[in-house]
């Protein structure tokens, strides 16, 4: 395939099925956009500002268990985004956020709306890409899903200049499970989970039934990987099963119904009094 790399990450973002990415245009990333014009299985949302096309990707990404995308413009549009990702990098929400940036010949000159857009995003995210040549656009991109996908999950940081966006490359769009552990496919080890974690080793399931029959008021503490990794059945299974009360870790009290006789709310400063 050939494109300007805006198609690029168009391309690489519809191979993983997400079917909405959420912002405010901006002159930084034009091309991103143009790329939607002929698209159907795919929409730019437009918000008001950017603050809230961060918080609507983390939503989205919650309730489709899939990957969120947010894109803001070069200086302010980006740094509006703040909030929103680091209430995702908190939560484990696996988020693919786009910054446009001041294009490389005008880097280090005071530009207009100029902002260290690497480092503002460094603490917030489980890592920053920037992307500065073509024909590593589509590399750099699955390797930046990869990241927001495996493991304890959480938003990317992606900073394209102005004029990369506008640069022609050839490229391949590859299936998620050909770079990436996804669960279920034959690339990855038997013993993978949706997580991108493995199997608890035998000897430490023994321990913990153990100690679970020891406990005089045993507690269950469940966290997002219980979401990520398609165990909510299993969790109201289990606390059901044993009669344990269910706290959740901030942030997730959507992994069971909060009306449930052994749901005791949330951890934290605004957990539950009980």
């Amino acid at each position: 395939m050939k494109g300007n790399v805006g198609k690029v990450l168009l391309d690489c973002l519809r191979a993983e099925g997400v079917g909405h990415v959420f912002g405010i245009v901006g002159s930084s990333f034009l091309e991103f956009v143009d790329a939607f014009t002929d698209a159907t299985d795919i929409t730019f949302v437009g918000t008001r500002h950017e603050q809230a096309a961060a918080h609507m990707a983390e939503a989205y990404a919650r309730a489709k268990l899939g990957l969120g995308v947010c894109v803001g413009t070069s200086g302010p549009g980006v740094t509006n985004l703040a909030t929103g990702v680091a209430m995702a990098k908190q939560a484990f929400s696996p988020m693919i956020v786009i910054g446009g940036a001041t294009s490389t010949d005008h880097e280090f000159r005071d530009t207009k709306q100029e902002v260290d857009q690497l480092d503002f995003f460094r603490p917030i995210t489980k890592e920053v890409v920037r992307i500065t040549r073509a024909d590593r656009a589509a590399e750099l991109m699955r390797h930046a899903i990869r990241v927001a996908m495996t493991g304890r999950k959480g938003p990317v940081y992606v900073d394209v200049p102005k004029d990369v966006f506008k640069q022609v490359t050839d490229y391949e769009v590859l299936a998620p499970e050909a770079y990436r552990p996804t669960g279920g496919f034959a690339p990855a080890p038997e013993a993978y989970r949706p997580t991108g974690g493995f199997a608890p080793a035998p000897e430490a399931v023994a321990q913990a039934i153990s100690m679970l029959r020891a406990a005089k008021r045993p507690l269950l503490i469940a966290g997002s990987e219980f979401k990520w990794g398609d165990g909510i059945p299993d969790l109201i299974e289990f606390a059901e099963t044993l009669g344990l009360p269910v706290v959740t870790s901030a942030g997730h009290r959507d992994l069971m119904g909060n009306d449930h006789p052994l749901f005791f709310g949330q951890l934290g400063q605004r957990g539950s009094a009980v």
